[in-house]
């Protein structure tokens, strides 16, 4: 789960879509569990993620954001010279559910 340096401001504000989506484009692809949400690829790449806000729920004290995540991944393969296994970068595009905690210091990313 990622964790952040200062709490996200309170939700339904203005400064907390803002401190969300700054908090997601700056986190690595790795830290994010990307590989949970590919569809074409096997490989994410270590490239810039485009984040969009959908929807926000309150339950059960735990505020949940919908949200759609932009990334790129490849097909990886062996490397061999007759590999036949293309190298294209793939689009790929997944909705999550993003689980903030009650601090507001940490949220928990379930893609679906």
């Amino acid at each position: 789960m990622p964790k952040l340096a200062q709490p996200l401001p309170a939700p339904g504000t203005e400064e907390f879509d803002q401190a969300l989506l700054a908090a997601l484009h700056s986190a690595k692809p790795a830290d994010l569990a990307l590989e949970r949400a590919l569809r074409q690829g096997s490989a994410v790449l270590d490239e810039p993620v485009s984040w969009t806000l959908l929807g926000r729920e309150n339950k059960a004290g735990r505020t949940l954001i919908r949200a759609g995540v932009f990334f790129t991944s490849q097909i990886a393969g062996c490397s061999c010279a007759d590999d036949p296994t293309p190298a294209d970068i793939l689009n790929e595009f997944s909705e999550a559910i993003i689980a903030i905690d009650s601090d507001r210091l940490g949220f928990e990313i379930r893609y679906i």
